[in-house]
Parts: C-alpha cells; structure tokens; sequence
C-alpha cells in the first residue's frame, strides 16, 4: 500500500446492510526508530442501525516499510458497554508483543503495560495480515498460513487461493484478482 489509497467495504448482517468499514493508508511516521505506513480502519453503522445501537471502532497499524510487518496496533472500541482503548507494540527483532491499556483515570490518557508475550518470527496484527494477502502470489489451490497476534495470543489463518477473476471496480476499470478463502482460528478484528 502507498499513502493515499483508500479501500471501503460494505458490511452486511444476514442480507442486511449495517454501514462500512473504511481502510486508509493516511502517512508515513517513525515508530521505535523505523520508518511506518500508518493505516487506520473506521467502521461506521448505518443510521438505521446506529438507532438501536452505539459502536465506534477504530484499528490502525503502523507497518515497517521495509519488512511490511508490524510495529504497533492500536484499537479504539466505543459501543453501549463503555469504551476501550488499548495497543500492542511488536518488537519483531525481539519476539515480544507487548500489550497496553489506557489508564481509566480521571483525565487519565496514558497506557499501561498489562502483559507481554513471547511471538514467532513474522507475526502480523489483525489489521496488517490484510496486506500481507493481498501481496500473495498464491496458485490455484495453494496455501499460506499467516500468523496473527490478537487478544494476547497468536493463531495461525490459513489463506487458500480459490481462483482468479477479473473485478469491474467503479472509477478504476477492471482489476484482476485472486479469490482467497481464510480460515481463521480466532475471534477478533479482522
């Protein structure tokens, strides 16, 4: 992904649209001293469904340019429970994500560390596995299997190449594209 592209999805709940989740590529900052394309994720309800109920979910990861893999995942959850904000920090070279919550304090804006955790060469977050599919150059029928941190554990998505079609996106012509079929071993942001 480059800085400025931008990719929205509808959402669709048995037949019924409830809003879209947009993905953007919005800037390149330095993140523990590496250069990072930050991508962020806002899902927004349609008015019909935001009437009977409240969410606000914000994901964004911060990508190193020159390995494509994770160096921070933030999440901002708001729905009618309450609110979360937390983060994860990678530290690739180290094999160790490190888990953060945001202190609930009275005009309290700073995280603390809650857990770290030992992870496998080449993990991604939940948000940063989406680029490394689309990078894929999978044959019919092959498989990847890409592991994902998330909820202070790591799984592993299997990603099976189904097939090859040719999509007509609106303002962009016509694109061809691999057809993937994830198996995912976990319950999360995907």
């Amino acid at each position: 992904p480059a800085v400025g592209e931008r990719w929205v999805y509808a959402a669709s709940w048995n037949g019924i649209s409830i809003g879209t989740a947009a993905l953007e590529a919005t800037d390149l900052r330095m993140v523990q001293g590496r250069r990072a394309l930050h991508i962020a994720c806002t899902v927004q309800l349609s008015a019909a469904f935001r009437a009977f109920y409240h969410l606000k979910d914000e994901v964004a990861t911060d990508m190193d340019v020159e390995t494509g893999f994770p160096l921070k995942f933030t999440k901002h959850t708001e729905a009618g429970w309450g609110f979360k904000d937390e983060y994860i920090s990678f530290d690739q070279a180290g094999k160790v994500a490190t888990y953060y919550r945001q202190n609930t304090g009275e005009g309290e804006t700073s995280f603390t560390p809650i857990r770290a955790i030992a992870i496998p060469d080449g993990v991604h977050d939940p948000l940063s596995c989406l680029f490394r599919a689309r990078a894929l150059t999978l044959k019919d029928g092959q498989e990847e299997v890409v592991r994902v941190n998330a909820d202070e554990k790591t799984y592993d998505t299997r990603l099976k190449a189904l097939g090859r079609e040719t999509l007509d996106l609106d303002g962009f012509g016509l694109l061809k594209a691999i057809r993937l079929d994830p198996v995912l071993e976990y319950d999360g942001v995907l």
